[in-house]
């Protein structure tokens, strides 16, 4: 497609003006499940595609798509995934605030949440701090656990139950 001949001026320069786009090209899937695309664009200064170029997508459209199939698989499964009930709440801070070394109240109360996958800022919100507090909190207990991430955390977690 040449983004010259989109009809609307506010959509081609919207979507196509800034960057100096002079040819997209666009792969799409269409499955029961998902519906997606890859778009493929070149920049004014590297002119339009050249046949050996749009025959080599077109070569590679299949490996490609299924990539991002199997992205968007993985994404789907990574968000719907929950290790840790927020029912365990309770017992995944008293875990924290008896070990060694103990973490103070507020901390502990981060970490479970943590461990539970809840995002920053709904911690924040739980606790009733800023999420500026909240990032205090994480890192005084990573820095306390000797930890440097998430994964770390519910490891070492995991470790101590």
């Amino acid at each position: 497609m040449d983004p010259r001949t989109v009809a609307d001026s506010l959509i081609r320069e919207t979507l196509y003006g800034e960057d100096r786009i002079c040819e997209r090209v666009v792969l799409c899937r269409l499955k029961p499940h998902a519906t997606f695309g890859l778009s493929v664009v070149r920049a004014e200064d590297s002119g339009p595609f050249a046949q050996n170029q749009l025959d080599a997508l077109s070569t590679m459209a299949d490996t490609l798509l299924s990539l991002l199939d199997k992205h968007r698989q993985i994404v789907s499964a990574r968000q719907s995934y929950n290790p840790v009930s927020l029912e365990q709440l309770p017992q995944i801070e008293s875990v924290l605030q008896v070990s060694t070394p103990k973490l103070p109240r507020r901390e502990a109360q981060v970490c479970a949440r943590l461990i539970c996958g809840r995002p920053m800022r709904a911690i924040a919100e739980e606790l009733g701090v800023s999420p500026e507090s909240v990032e205090t909190y994480r890192k005084r207990a990573y820095l306390r656990l000797s930890v440097a991430n998430k994964q770390e955390l519910l490891l070492w977690y995991t470790g101590h139950l």
